[in-house]
């Protein structure tokens, strides 16, 4: 039995009663009749019950400005048994606010790297360029291991929901011109359908279910926006589901969130609830069956691309292209979505980016199908079972590659036009629940860029990405198509410095105000050398495989002769091209950077 605290919106009291009783229908497959009850607390009914106190479980609603919900519990230690719960859900999930996004461009999300990996970044926080920015967050180091992880109580949908809720606003004013973040006009369906979400997501921490992060694998988008609008848009409440919004609405817009409990919901219940131990072993049988599939949190650090928080659909790439496409139909928008006459322009920056920080989640997560491995935690003899370690196909990691090198790594990739970047203003209000004045006057683009930028770099090419790829060439089957190392480089390579690598078809004249290669570009090649620096100089021991640093320094080779021969080609052709004084001075750094990496020597200790 739950009471709803009087404290909870009248607005929303619906939504939170019908996602706590949707759990009603699994209990009563199991032969459990009305499992779920809710009491609504008013100023005469229930008054005189305590939150606090462990009798009762409380629905609790709180005003801050840190959107989250969790649902604690108190578990008996010898039993299991759950004697009290309790629901947290903070009022600030519901108000598209927009936060700062400055550090979480800058940082990155962890989540999306290895614990190998980020304890690299500790060990050598000047070796990986910009890697060393999120062994500064006080939580950096909570997830070295699985006995440091958070608790199966601690749950971060609520900070999620705060971006996702920004982002829904924002691509619902697509469809509808009049709407605006901050007006307060959201179609009450939106949020009802978010509010049911979470806490049918939270009532299922009371109950004992863990997170479920591959469950948004199990419908298509194309279904998920049919006609048809299924309210089970994935598997599982547990997982963390971004707003749907529909590419094209004219086809069809699915439910923007989950609105029933999923297939893996009412199988994970049958197993812990049903008064029939042989009944509840029956379903056991049906593990490897799609609906079925189970990851936890600490499977999001593994290679399963697969497995991640926040993205939707059958195949995440689907999704991440939609998500690229969304950003760009909506960044030309910002300024009118976020500012109204007589409104100052703070949110218009706040706008931008947010969406950047969403084109960046797209860009790393299809940075995991390079040198991915799905992971199935199937046994030996289960019905359609398959073995716990499977490489993603070749196609599927070119195609990702080959996705993050079209939307974020190629030149002019991430241009935004001049009178938007002219009309990102600085917040000037001061007070204790504002940094506007810590934020520069001038919008840091060329930085917000290469954060992007550098962090998708960083996922294809970082050393557990690499060794992955080189472990692949032993997993696959004769026969098998295979994306090697060398590939990856080439490619990475060919699309970052363009035709700089083939100084034959180089043509045109730079100028100052028009250099031949962008600001941006150039930023990209010198940290992507950069990179490729540190992985010749490492010597054995380092981080890198070995096999994979002798790649990267045959391709340093590769961009050093290319860029030396189109220096010497210059004088001799000036009516078919001429070096600007940007691209010249930063063509001549980089020869120079990469001569001296490349004939290094190593000092041995005295």
């Amino acid at each position: 039995m739950f009471y709803v605290e009087k404290t909870v919106p009248y607005r929303f009291r619906q939504a939170v009663r019908e996602g706590i009783l949707a759990w009603n229908e699994a209990f009563a497959a199991c032969g459990l009749q009305n499992a779920m009850v809710v009491r609504q607390q008013t100023k005469t009914e229930f008054n005189d019950l305590d939150p606090e106190d462990v009798r009762y479980n409380f629905f609790r609603w709180i005003v801050s400005e840190r959107g989250f919900a969790m649902g604690p519990s108190r578990v008996h230690p010898w039993t299991g048994q759950i004697l009290d719960a309790d629901i947290v859900f903070d009022e600030s999930m519901v108000r598209a606010y927009l936060r700062e996004y400055e550090l979480s461009i800058k940082q990155a999300p962890r989540t999306f790297f290895s614990p190998e990996v980020q304890r690299l970044w500790r060990e050598h926080p000047t070796h990986f360029s910009l890697g060393h920015a999120l062994t500064k967050s006080a939580t950096a180091n909570q997830w070295d291991s699985p006995w440091s992880a958070p608790k199966a109580t601690h749950c971060g949908l609520g900070e999620g929901v705060n971006h996702q809720l920004g982002m829904g606003i924002l691509a619902l004013g697509l469809q509808q011109d009049a709407l605006r973040t901050g007006s307060q006009k959201f179609p009450q369906e939106f949020l009802d359908e978010i509010v049911k979400d979470v806490v049918m997501h939270e009532v299922g921490h009371t109950l004992g279910l863990r997170h479920n992060f591959v469950a948004s694998t199990w419908r298509g988008l194309d279904q998920i926006n049919s006609k048809k609008r299924p309210g089970d848009i994935c598997s599982s409440v547990m997982d963390y589901n971004p707003v749907n919004v529909a590419a094209d609405p004219k086809q069809g817009q699915g439910h923007y969130t989950m609105q029933t409990l999923g297939p893996y919901d009412h199988w994970a219940i049958r197993w812990g609830y049903h008064p029939s131990e042989s009944e509840a072993q029956k379903g056991i049988a049906q593990v490897a069956s799609a609906q079925f599939a189970y990851a936890t949190d600490e499977d999001t650090r593994g290679p399963d691309p697969y497995v991640q928080r926040w993205d939707l659909g059958a195949d995440p790439l689907v999704y991440a292209k939609e998500r690229f496409a969304l950003v760009k139909r909506l960044l030309p928008k910002a300024v009118a979505k976020t500012v109204g006459k007589g409104e100052s322009y703070q949110d218009a920056r706040r706008a931008v980016d947010m969406l950047l920080y969403d084109y960046q989640g797209a860009a790393l997560a299809a940075t995991r199908f390079v040198g991915g491995q799905r992971t199935w935690r199937h046994h030996l003899g289960d019905e359609g079972g398959r073995l716990p370690l499977e490489p993603v196909a070749d196609e599927k990691q070119r195609e990702a590659l080959m996705l993050v090198c079209k939307h974020v790594l190629a030149a002019g990739s991430l241009d935004l036009p001049p009178k938007l970047l002219r009309s990102l203003g600085k917040g000037h209000w001061s007070h204790w629940g504002s940094n506007d004045r810590s934020v520069p006057h001038s919008y840091p683009y060329l930085d917000r860029v290469l954060g992007i930028q550098s962090w998708a770099l960083y996922g294809l090419i970082n050393p557990g990405t690499l060794a992955r790829l080189l472990d692949t060439e032993a997993k696959r089957d004769e026969g098998e198509g295979l994306l090697s190392v060398p590939e990856v480089f080439t490619t990475l390579s060919e699309t970052i410095f363009g035709d700089l690598l083939d100084p034959r078809s180089f043509s045109g004249k730079g100028t100052v105000l028009e250099p031949s290669v962008p600001t941006t570009q150039r930023n990209l090649q010198r940290y992507y050398v950069g990179h490729l620096i540190n992985m010749c100089l490492e010597g054995e021991g380092g981080p890198t495989p070995a096999a994979a640093r002798q790649v990267a320094r045959l391709e340093a080779k590769v961009i050093l002769a290319s860029l030396q021969a189109l220096l010497e080609r210059e004088p001799d052709h000036p009516d078919q091209f001429s070096l600007d004084p940007y691209t010249r001075g930063h063509v001549e750094e980089v020869i120079g950077r990469l001569k001296q990496a490349l004939e290094a020597g190593y000092r041995l200790g005295r």
